[in-house]
C-alpha cells in the first residue's frame, strides 16, 4: 500500500461514522440539555452596563499581578532591607549607597557586589565584607585567639552569602580566573 492509497483510505474512514452506541447517544443528549440551559439562564457579562467594573479580560495585567516581578523584589529587599524588616537598625538616612554593618550578611555582600565591575575579585570582596562587619562590632581589646575565631566565622558567613548570591543568579564562577566571579546583573 503506497502513501496515496493510505491517505484515501483514511479519508474514507473519517467520512464513514461508526454507529453510535447507547452511551454516546445519552452523553450527547445530556450535553445538549446542558448547553441549552446555559444559553437560556447564563448571560454574558458584556451585555450588562458597566460590566468592566467587575469583569475584565486583560490576561496580561492579570498575569503580571499574580506572577509578579521577582527580580525587582529581590533587588529591593537586598539593597534596602528596612523596607521589608521595618526595623530602625537597617534604616538608611537618605543615602541609598551606604552599607551598614547591621544589614543582613547577604545585603552587605549584595551592596558590595554592586560597587564592582563585571569581574569581582573574591579576596577583595571578602576584605571589604569583613571590614564592614568588624566596624559594626565594639572596638574593645580582643585576644588573638578570639580574633582568629571571629575571622573564621566572618569567612564562613561570607562564603554562605556568595553561595546565596550565586543561587539567586547575581553572580557565577568564571573559568578564566579562579579567584574571580562574574557579575551577571547590572
Amino acid at each position: 500500500m503506497d502513501r496515496s492509497a493510505l491517505q484515501l483510505k483514511l479519508k474514507e474512514m473519517a467520512r464513514n461514522k461508526r454507529p453510535a452506541s447507547g452511551y454516546s447517544k445519552v452523553r450527547e443528549e445530556a450535553v445538549n440539555i446542558l448547553r441549552k440551559a446555559a444559553k437560556k439562564f447564563l448571560r454574558s457579562p458584556r451585555r450588562f452596563p458597566l460590566y468592566e467594573i467587575f469583569y475584565y479580560d486583560s490576561v496580561k495585567s492579570v498575569r503580571s499581578h499574580f506572577i509578579g516581578e521577582s527580580r525587582a523584589a529581590m533587588q529591593t529587599a537586598l539593597s534596602d532591607p528596612s523596607s521589608y524588616f521595618k526595623c530602625n537598625c537597617c534604616l538608611l538616612a537618605g543615602e541609598e549607597e551606604s552599607i551598614l554593618g547591621s544589614f543582613p550578611d547577604i545585603c552587605v555582600s549584595y551592596k558590595l557586589h554592586l560597587e564592582c565591575g563585571r569581574l569581582i575579585n573574591v579576596y577583595d570582596w571578602l576584605q571589604a565584607f569583613m571590614l564592614i562587619l568588624e566596624r559594626n562590632r565594639s572596638s574593645g581589646s580582643v585576644a588573638k585567639k578570639k580574633k582568629k575565631s571571629l575571622n573564621d566565622e566572618l569567612v564562613a558567613r561570607f562564603i554562605r552569602t556568595v553561595g546565596e548570591l550565586q543561587f539567586l543568579g547575581f553572580i557565577k564562577e568564571t573559568s578564566r580566573k579562579t579567584d574571580h566571579v562574574v557579575r551577571l546583573t547590572f
